[in-house]
């Protein structure tokens, strides 16, 4: 199977790592239903005409990953608007505890391996609110830069819907 990223990138200005993560084949023939999943960097830099975009596919919720230091840094635009549910889901902040201690692990897998061991109950609060929002229209989830956090919820989520490994590799790698 084929990726192409130009098939997924949404058109919004004040974000240049925005993909969809409808549209792909798989394993079965299927495709991803479009406008469900959406990935994203942060979104603080959001125009006014991204903002009418976004509603106009449906978005009804968006997660935030970030950290309370990193909210406060950027606050996102959705916070605070009645229309879209906005939560936040703080991913990774062991890491940084684990870093100042010098706990890093030898290689980007192991570190992977680490999150997804630790961060259980934030995924499990991820997936509850993608179970109950994904029925009013579009998810959209992000973290700074729409790499490390939004890619292992991306991974994970293309791997329930039974996506071919080297499409979620191509996907991943491709932030």
């Amino acid at each position: 199977m084929k990726y192409d990223i130009e098939q997924h990138l949404l058109p919004l200005v004040g974000a240049t790592n925005a993909r969809d993560l409808g549209g792909y084949e798989t394993k079965d023939g299927r495709h991803t239903r479009k406008n469900l999943f959406i990935r994203c960097d942060n979104t603080h830099q959001l125009t006014q005409n991204d903002l009418t975009y976004l509603r106009s596919i449906g978005l009804a919720l968006v997660i935030d990953l970030r950290s309370p230091e990193e909210l406060l840094k950027a606050p996102s635009v959705f916070n605070g608007q009645r229309e879209i549910a906005y939560k936040n889901v703080t991913m990774l902040d062991h890491l940084q505890s684990a870093m100042f201690q010098g706990n890093i692990p030898d290689s980007i897998g192991e570190l992977y391996i680490q999150v997804l061991e630790s961060s259980k109950i934030g995924f499990g609060r991820i997936f509850q609110l993608f179970l109950k929002y994904s029925s009013d229209g579009a998810c959209l989830f992000h973290c700074s830069a729409g790499k490390d956090r939004t890619g292992l919820v991306s991974m994970l989520l293309l791997e329930i819907a039974g996506v071919a490994d080297d499409i979620i590799i191509a996907d991943y790698a491709a932030t």
